[in-house]
């Protein structure tokens, strides 16, 4: 959704309230070695250890879990920040503290009342696994990003990024030996990544 010329002129004279969400569970398939028959033990990227138990073959499957990482639409807020302040002035961009539960513009009516936001969030975020066991694990983030004016509900400005880790492969051996340093690796290049996404279709910005 492009932004108009004048609603961005105007926007340069108001004060933003920038606006993160709790981030969706993190989501995983897990690679399979079986420990016995119709018994599979899941690898869990993020601990970086195999919980048994599991009655049927998960390579199929993708699990959703908590996970101990940084949501990465905290990166790329930050780096949008700055690469729009050329477009926008940056003063005037109110950072609204602890990450919200729900970016309903009548939920954000109700907090904040009136004003404009500009809101930064996580849809999808993981790693999934080739169905063959020496493939690598492919990391996945998915986040959107809009400028939404509060009086009316209407909004001025969104666009979406992607980042597809199949060309940044990370082994299973990496996530076994090390999982938490190297996903925040990963994710620290998916967060930039997205983050110049967005400012492509930002107006005014460097391209």
């Amino acid at each position: 959704m492009p932004l108009d010329k004048e609603e961005l002129a105007r926007l340069k004279n108001e004060e933003i309230r920038v606006v993160i969400y709790q981030p969706p569970r993190f989501l995983y398939q897990a690679q399979a070695p079986y420990f016995g028959a119709g018994v599979a033990g899941v690898f869990n990227p993020v601990t970086g250890g195999f919980t048994g138990g599991m009655a049927a073959d998960p390579r199929s499957q993708v699990f959703a879990i908590d996970s101990p990482l940084e949501d990465p639409a905290t990166q790329v807020k930050n780096v949008f920040i700055k690469g729009v302040a050329n477009q926008l002035d940056v003063a005037r961009l109110i950072q609204a503290g602890e990450p919200l539960s729900d970016d309903d513009a009548q939920a954000l009516q109700k907090k904040f009342g009136g004003g404009i936001v500009l809101d930064f969030k996580t849809n999808t975020w993981g790693v999934l696994s080739s169905p063959m066991i020496t493939a690598p694990y492919q990391l996945v983030y998915l986040g959107r990003s809009r400028l939404l004016r509060l009086s009316d509900g209407r909004v001025l400005w969104q666009a979406q990024c992607s980042y597809d880790g199949r060309n940044r492969e990370a082994y299973l051996d990496q996530f076994k030996v090390n999982s938490t340093p190297v996903l925040k690796e990963k994710f620290a290049e998916a967060a930039e990544s997205c983050a110049k996404q967005l400012l492509a279709q930002f107006p005014g910005t460097q391209k």
